[in-house]
């Protein structure tokens, strides 16, 4: 018997379709899990003239009954509105980008793209103004950092985090444009925040802000308002999190995962 899909799915699904052009110049950010996609969102919200929404994405770009989306920030019935007066899905979306500005003050809108086939086209297609950054993290660090995280059901099992973690960063190369992305190593950004960050804001055409180097400094980074959950992005940056696989994993993991991804790894500059 085939399932059949919500309705309020279902309606939304010609909105998505018949959506136009946005000449918008975002920011969008993507990574494998636990790679630091937030820390590069905070780093980036730190700057005066950009601000993304109080959770780490919109959720926008995910298939779903638009008519139940919620954005933490902005009232429902506010959010019913936009949609109400937007005639796609990318007129949505930038509505919602401009009342989050609003919200938290900034002129360019950043926000984390989870990396699935479709929605990286899609949204490469759709913003075609927009720049990207693609953070990339030695993938035995992300997995110890994923397999106790409850929002990364993959990291229960070594070797399908390294299959998932390889398929994360082929997409990303695969369907955003070279020219308007930029890759940048979590490794090196811990060690030489001062020669990464000032390239990442040059590449994205803004000037370099010195609270961008110890981000909780400024009290308007949504992200570190739940300090808990986000604890690391309360300190300064360092690499006391770089290699901690070689403590954590045992010499089979070690093993099986070079298996798994090896190839990828040594891609991006790292050893066995």
């Amino acid at each position: 018997m085939t399932k059949r899909l919500p309705v309020g799915l279902l309606k939304s699904v010609p909105f998505w379709l018949r959506a136009q052009p946005s000449a918008r110049k975002h920011i969008f950010i993507t990574g494998a899990p636990r790679s630091g996609t937030t820390l590069l969102k905070t780093i980036l919200t730190a700057h005066s003239k950009v601000a993304g929404g109080d959770y780490e994405s919109t959720g926008l770009f995910k298939l779903r009954d638009l008519n139940a989306y919620e954005c933490g920030e902005i009232s429902k019935e506010q959010v019913r509105a936009l949609l109400k007066e937007s005639v796609d899905l990318v007129e949505f979306y930038d509505r919602i980008a401009d009342q989050l500005l609003a919200y938290w003050g900034g002129e360019i809108f950043v926000d984390k793209i989870w990396p699935r086939a479709f929605r990286l086209w899609y949204v490469v297609n759709r913003f075609p103004e927009a720049r990207w950054l693609h953070i990339v993290r030695d993938a035995r660090d992300c997995f110890c950092s994923a397999r106790h995280h409850p929002n990364v059901p993959q990291g229960r099992h070594l070797e399908t985090f390294a299959r998932y973690w390889v398929s994360c960063n082929r997409l990303i190369e695969k369907y955003v444009p070279e020219k308007r992305r930029m890759t940048l190593k979590y490794e090196t950004l811990a060690a030489s925040p001062e020669e990464v960050i000032p390239a990442m804001m040059d590449f994205l055409g803004l000037n370099l802000e010195e609270g961008q180097y110890h981000p909780a400094k400024a009290g308007r980074i949504p992200s570190i308002r739940n300090a808990e959950y986000h604890r690391r992005l309360t300190q300064p940056l360092d690499a006391r999190s770089v290699g901690r696989y070689q403590n954590e994993l045992t010499e089979e993991e070690k093993s099986l995962f070079w298996k798994g991804a090896g190839s990828r790894l040594t891609g991006y500059g790292y050893h066995s």
